[in-house]
């Protein structure tokens, strides 16, 4: 029999083949139609081949494909600091209403050929998994399904220097597939992955190079979405989002974008009653996009604004317009972990998803783009703020505390008054001695 093993483990033209060149994923239309820890022990054993799980976790544990299926029979809970690795081709089974509550850290790095599977048994809906870390955990999902969950990833909280994500996954059969309560510079990445067959596709998130299709009603409802598709839902393609850009939302069932801000260079096409309804009383900007057409009075009519209900709502503002599809092709995973490197090396941040998509599209190596973002304003202030940390505290900040930097980066604060408020500090008065 095995026993588990718990111990330290570690951008146009005309006419649908030019459009479908310039955005591979659009589709032609004839196509588209609070547990806390107590009371919890952690009790692993073993069935025949297959590791029966519950309760806490609470010593660094790798699941392995020796000891799958791991068959969690209640709720299980990673405790913080601890870490959580699940190997290649693990089956993560959950035998009723549980949670996978992850308040430490959870490595699971599938492959393509061996994804790891999250999934429910045939009684009803799983409670999904539910990221709590906070101070430095982190949790990092890829090339995993999660299916048959109440919602399939949850996340809750993010950690100080870290950014949580998902990535070239599959999200599926879940009520919503994966919601965030987190908005901040530190919201996860969403990333590669397809989001499909759930109720509602994504709530809230930082949502980048996804494609949101065939979920029974919203696609996206809130956060950024970019260089995604967002099709053949049965409801809403995009609800109440605060960004989409160089994306394509097209075949939607609920209409196209709906009460969403800064809606620019997308293709918005074949969507059910309106491509794009503004029902809020402000007038707003939807500039570059591409309706399918270059007839004003053809793209008002794909709008729903003061023209439609003049005592509620604003208007659009729709020009400039684009001549041609926009592509939507995104950056590839290799041009964005360069680029994010770039921007902790010279930022101390991660990079916001307009940005990434940027400088990701020109052909500027790493030592290149660290150059242009230290010649930056923002470079500037960075280059500034470390200065005064290693001449009043002895460290550099960059790298080991990017959470301290960032925040007197970020802050309204002058020079002098970061330099005072450092030598008022703790910190500074103990170096002094």
């Amino acid at each position: 029999m095995r026993k588990q093993a718990i111990g330290n483990h570690p951008t146009p033209g005309r006419g649908l083949a030019l459009l479908l060149a310039a955005v591979p994923w659009l589709l032609p239309t004839a196509i588209l139609g609070g547990i806390g820890l107590a009371g919890f022990i952690f009790t692993p054993h073993i069935a025949k081949a297959s590791t029966t799980v519950t309760g806490v976790i609470a010593n660094d544990t790798t699941w392995t494909l020796g000891g799958s299926p791991y068959i969690l029979e209640g709720d299980v809970v990673v405790a913080p600091p601890v870490t959580l690795t699940i190997d290649p081709g693990v089956e993560v089974r959950v035998m009723g209403p549980y949670v996978l509550l992850v308040r430490g850290s959870l490595t699971a790095h599938g492959t393509p050929d061996k994804p790891i599977l999250f999934t429910g048994d045939s009684t009803g809906r799983w409670k999904g998994l539910r990221i709590n870390s906070r101070e430095h955990q982190k949790v990092s999902l890829v090339s995993v399904i999660v299916e048959g969950a109440d919602v399939g990833v949850r996340f809750e909280l993010a950690s100080v220097n870290a950014r949580n994500e998902i990535r070239d996954s599959s999200l599926r059969h879940n009520d919503i597939g994966i919601s965030s309560a987190i908005v901040t510079i530190n919201a996860p990445f969403i990333r590669y992955n397809v989001i499909s067959g759930n109720r509602i596709g994504i709530s809230a998130g930082d949502v980048f190079a996804n494609k949101v299709i065939d979920n029974s009603a919203d696609g996206v409802v809130g956060g950024r979405t970019f260089y995604s598709l967002v099709a053949r839902n049965g409801g809403v393609g995009i609800r109440s989002g605060n960004e989409v850009a160089f994306s394509t939302i097209q075949g939607n069932g609920g209409g196209g974008v709906v009460d969403s801000s800064n809606v620019h260079d997308n293709n918005l096409l074949d969507n059910a009653q309106y491509d794009f309804k503004w029902t809020r009383p402000f007038q707003t900007s939807a500039p570059n996009n591409w309706w399918g057409t270059t007839d004003p009075a053809a793209i008002q009519k794909k709008i729903f604004d003061f023209h439609q209900d003049p005592s509620n709502a604003g208007i659009v503002d729709f020009t400039p317009f684009a001549t041609g599809p926009v592509s939507t092709v995104a950056v590839s995973p290799e041009r964005s972990r360069l680029v994010r490197s770039a921007y902790l090396s010279a930022l101390g941040r991660e990079p916001d998803p307009g940005g990434l998509g940027y400088w990701a599209g020109t052909n500027l190596t790493l030592e290149q783009l660290v150059t242009a973002f230290q010649a930056s304003e923002e470079g500037q202030r960075v280059a500034a703020v470390r200065a005064l940390y290693i001449e009043l505290l002895g460290r550099d900040p960059l790298g080991s505390d990017n959470a301290g930097l960032r925040g007197w980066v970020d802050s309204p604060y002058s020079l002098e008054e970061v330099r005072q408020a450092i030598l008022a500090s703790p910190e500074h008065r103990r170096r002094a001695g």
